[in-house]
């Protein structure tokens, strides 16, 4: 999977969030995105998901070089972030049901998924009783776990604890094998895995630096 960015610019009205950006990204890297609030992160990867379109410029997803339309692209994505919710009336049971449905699974099985989230206990119990913490662990499960070819993580560590974040850490070391993962956050913790850093400045540009 390629990913290739030329001079994609995105505004609200007149007030642009970022412009120019010039990328090619490609499976088997784990990239990070960092940069203020409001600066655009989460905004330029609703473009990556192809959920929203750039103002200006273009992007293009290929698959073994072969260009993907961008209404199919959704179905190479696996997506977790703050302002994507769950179904709180469904138990996790009931929602690792319900999502694999739709996506192919990484994991043998659900009750294999289950014993990676490390919520046995709290199986049977509905979602909106479990804490920010938990829910996050699910979310994060949901995409990590979901057969795609793209892993798009926007601020992976929130509401987890310290055990939570090494879960996090160690899940994305196994599960972003052979993936083109960004992973956008202003926590250095959520990227550490990164091997390239891209940084959204001044809400107009990304400017690419390499990790030591």
């Amino acid at each position: 999977m390629r990913i290739e960015l030329n001079n994609v610019s995105k505004r609200f009205g007149y007030d642009w969030i970022f412009r120019n950006i010039n990328l090619s990204l490609s499976s088997g890297n784990i990239y990070g995105l960092k940069g203020p609030n409001g600066s655009g992160k989460s905004t330029l990867m609703q473009i990556f998901s192809g959920h929203l379109s750039p103002s200006d410029g273009k992007i293009e997803f290929f698959n073994n070089d072969q260009l993907i339309n961008i209404s199919s692209v959704y179905k190479e994505v696996s997506f977790a972030g703050p302002y994507i919710d769950l179904i709180h009336q469904y138990t996790l049971t009931e929602i690792l049901d319900f999502h694999f449905k739709f996506k192919k699974s990484l994991v043998a099985n659900k009750e294999e998924m289950i014993q990676l989230i490390g919520l046995q206990k709290a199986k049977d119990k509905q979602l909106v009783f479990y804490s920010s913490g938990m829910r996050q662990r699910v979310k994060l499960a949901l995409a990590l776990f979901s057969d795609t070819k793209i892993l798009l993580l926007d601020e992976p560590s929130t509401n987890l604890d310290a055990e939570g974040i090494l879960w996090y850490q160690n899940m994305l070391e196994r599960f972003a094998v052979n993936r083109l993962t960004m992973v956008a956050s202003n926590e250095t913790r959520d990227y550490k895995q990164a091997t390239e850093l891209f940084d959204i400045m001044d809400y107009k540009q990304v400017e690419k630096k390499k990790l030591p």
